[in-house]
């Protein structure tokens, strides 16, 4: 998506769906820095974009958590 590409420290994105779950999504960012989340993207209109064209097909409350990768392999 064009507007995530344009963010500031925007690194990565995927979109993947449960085998078990097939109406459930995971939308999966990964940022250089939590600030470059939370502060920069959360106050930007990216988000506000991304919310319009998304908006629609959301089903109720999104969760959202930061994490960091402890290890990575294969």
């Amino acid at each position: 998506m064009p507007l995530f590409k344009r963010s500031r420290g925007c690194q990565s994105l995927r979109l993947e769906r449960s085998i078990e779950q097939p109406d459930s999504y995971k939308l999966v960012i990964g940022w250089e820095t939590l600030e470059d989340h939370t502060l920069h993207f959360r106050a930007s209109e990216e988000l506000q974009e991304f919310r319009r064209l998304a908006g629609s097909y959301v089903a109720g409350p999104s969760h959202m958590e930061h994490v960091e990768i402890v290890f990575s392999g294969f």
